[in-house]
């Protein structure tokens, strides 16, 4: 049986070279269409993630914003401008530009405060007249009907319970 398998490999070995060398061909060229194809679409490829700059909603999101929420609100020298609510059950997210209006570059939180809940957003390193945009998420609560928000500073116990 041996013989006859080795007798065979030898008659035939040009046969399967040719025929190893056409499906590591293919091999190849799938590998490359694949990895061309992710490029186009945008990705980049980290840790086998696919990561994109697009931001898409969850089905059924609603988008809580008006005239009023808006508009400029200030505690000492930072504003909040632009604030939109993204909510899906109780979670969600808020968004929001935050503007320095001091003399001098500054760092911190701020309470956001809606329909007697408490939301937290930070601003990190912000130049004296410039604004950044913030992400704040949360979960556990469900906004419905939202007309304003207030802004108040954090408490010395909140400071204290915020881990960095």
């Amino acid at each position: 049986m041996k013989k006859k398998i080795l007798d065979f490999i030898k008659k035939n070995i040009k046969l399967i070279i040719i025929a190893l060398i056409f499906i590591l061909g293919i091999v190849i060229i799938v590998s490359v269409i694949s990895i061309k194809s992710d490029k186009e679409k945008g990705y980049k490829e980290e840790n086998k993630y696919r990561i994109s700059d697009e931001v898409v909603e969850v089905p059924g999101t609603k988008i809580i914003t008006s005239d009023r929420i808006k508009e400029r609100h200030c505690l000492n020298d930072i504003c909040v401008t632009n604030m939109t609510f993204y909510t899906y059950g109780k979670d969600g997210r808020i968004e929001c530009t935050v503007k320095n209006e001091s003399e001098e570059e500054k760092s911190g939180y701020i309470k956001i405060k809606v329909n007697g809940i408490s939301l937290i957003a930070n601003y990190d390193n912000l130049a004296p007249g410039k604004e950044s945009k913030t992400v704040a998420r949360y979960t556990g609560v469900e906004f419905t009907d939202i007309e304003d928000y207030t802004l108040e500073e954090l408490t010395k116990k909140e400071k204290k319970n915020i881990r960095g």
